[in-house]
């Protein structure tokens, strides 16, 4: 049982959010060396600033 969806009175609180999905993660790593041309966001080779990952984000990627 979730005890942060507890309410005072004892009974469970109701979410109706749905938790968002993302179909692609982009990740960024400042101590990284090279372009963003060089770069696609993946884990092993993560954009190099934040702005870049920004740029390249959409609606279906999480930075």
């Amino acid at each position: 049982m979730d005890l942060t969806s507890i309410l005072p009175e004892g009974t469970s609180f109701a979410f109706w959010e749905q938790e968002q999905r993302y179909e692609q993660e982009l990740h960024v790593d400042c101590n990284q060396a090279g372009t963003s041309k060089e770069h696609d966001g993946s884990i092993e080779t993560p954009f190099p600033t934040i702005n870049e990952a920004a740029a390249a984000a959409d609606p279906v990627r999480t930075v």
